[in-house]
């Protein structure tokens, strides 16, 4: 959706069906890490409760998989972007596979949201940890949605005082003619 997004262009908007309406992506994981899965939600109208869920990545669902940890938005908050986020470990998928899921679930037609800024961060325990003790103004700061790959071209280094590399002593310079 062009109109209602958060990051970048565009955002992926769902509309019911009267049942549930999901998208996801599978992801492989290690299984002696920590993990937090994040994403904006918008919900515009209808009976719904949508939010994030995440899968072990098996054949069943249609490659979906069982459903390891679910989060939901906050029902009745309309109009406005919400952080939603799940965490768990990679040893809790017995597939060494996650899929990450936009998703709602609703009883009615008329539903509709935006989903944006879906990521996913490999943390430390401590990391992991600290997760329940924070607000998600302070996780949204600290694991932002990142729209893509920034590469350093050409860098290059600032000396004051000393010089980098010893004149005297330094045996390729010393082997240059005069």
């Amino acid at each position: 959706d062009e109109n209602i997004k958060k990051y970048g262009l565009k955002s992926f908007k769902f509309t019911g069906n009267g049942a549930g309406t999901f998208r996801f992506l599978t992801v492989d994981v290690n299984p002696n890490s920590y993990y937090v899965a994040i994403l904006e939600y918008y919900h515009q109208s209808g009976d719904t409760t949508g939010g994030l869920a995440i899968g072990d990545g098996s054949s069943t669902r249609n490659g979906f998989g069982e459903h390891i940890k679910v989060s939901r938005a906050v029902v009745g908050k309309n109009n406005e972007w919400q952080l939603v986020k799940v965490k768990f470990k990679g040893d809790e998928t017995p597939t060494g596979k996650v899929t990450i899921s936009a998703s709602t679930i609703t009883s009615t037609s008329d539903a509709v949201f935006n989903a944006d800024g879906i990521r996913l961060y490999e943390l430390t325990e401590e990391e992991y940890n600290a997760l329940d003790g924070m607000t998600d103004e302070e996780i949204a700061a600290l694991y932002p949605y990142v729209d893509s790959v920034q590469h350093t071209r050409n860098p290059y280094v600032i000396s004051y005082g000393k010089n980098l590399v010893d004149l005297k002593n330094n045996p390729v310079l010393k082997s240059l003619p005069n």
